[in-house]
């Protein structure tokens, strides 16, 4: 009986030592994975802003390398006879327009003008970086909407332009046939707008303008004229720039005879991406 009683103290002592060793052992398995969440976070946190550090690095890069080409306004004047002949037409067998024949197919062939009618755009590249091939495209739809505008404010031009390979423009007995408006390239342009590159106004463009305007047509409802410049930075990154041009009438006077004078200007409204 003696041994029994003498028992039982160093068992609950053995239980009393277990349960602390495992309340230590619970303890310490906690604190590794505290230390270990820790360690992960802080792991996390610190290729997110080694990641963020890159990527700012890269903007300030690009940002650095940056072109941005700007088209400015311009002015255009023209005027035109009694008989509603624009100036320039006097000139006309200078610039490859023959009679006109219905029997003629090869008319545009012999008739296309090599030398530009109308107007050059001032552009610039006000970026901090080197503007690399260019190339400028105008819409396709621009010539049909200018065309359908003029027929709208003046019915007797619904034959004025015939659209091929190339543009006919017809007046009188007497044809001119224009390129169609396609890309045109520049190699470079040169940053912080300090060298300024002559864009040309497609001529088609031009003449139908000047055609709306002595139609009296309205400056509100002449079409937007669109165009596209794509081009490269000095490290290949490509750029997409829409330009929107309005042409804003800024002078029309016709006299009793019914010759005239007009002016307008080319003005980039917006830039859209």
């Amino acid at each position: 009986m003696k041994k029994k009683i003498l028992n039982k103290p160093k068992t609950n002592e053995m239980q009393d030592t277990n349960k602390i060793i495992t309340n230590e052992k619970d303890r310490t398995v906690r604190w590794e994975i505290i230390v270990s969440m820790i360690t992960s976070v802080t792991a996390i946190i610190s290729v997110f802003i080694a990641i963020i550090t890159v990527c700012q690095m890269k903007s300030d890069r690009d940002a650095a390398y940056r072109p941005k080409i700007l088209i400015n306004p311009a002015q255009c004047e023209f005027s035109w006879d009694e008989n509603g002949k624009s100036d320039w037409m006097d000139s006309m067998k200078n610039l490859g327009v023959q009679k006109y024949s219905e029997e003629s197919n090869d008319i545009l062939q012999e008739g296309v003008v090599t030398s530009p009618i109308g107007v050059l755009l001032d552009t610039v590249n006000v970026g901090v970086g080197t503007a690399n091939h260019i190339y400028f495209e105008w819409l396709k739809s621009n010539i049909t909407k200018l065309n359908e505008y003029l027929i709208q404010c003046d019915s007797s031009k619904t034959d004025f332009m015939e659209i091929d390979e190339s543009i006919k423009l017809i007046y009188d007995d007497k044809i001119l046939g224009l390129n169609l408006p396609s890309t045109s390239a520049q190699m470079y342009m040169l940053p912080m707008a300090e060298e300024s590159y002559s864009l040309l106004f497609p001529p088609a463009y031009y003449l139908l303008i000047q055609e709306i305007i002595k139609a009296g047509g309205n400056q509100d409802d002449i079409p937007y004229i669109i165009l596209s410049a794509n081009y490269t930075d000095i490290q290949g990154k490509e750029y997409t720039d829409v330009f929107v041009f309005a042409v804003k009438i800024t002078l029309r006077v016709e006299d009793t005879s019914g010759s005239g004078t007009a002016s307008f200007q080319l003005v980039p409204l917006f830039e859209a991406r």
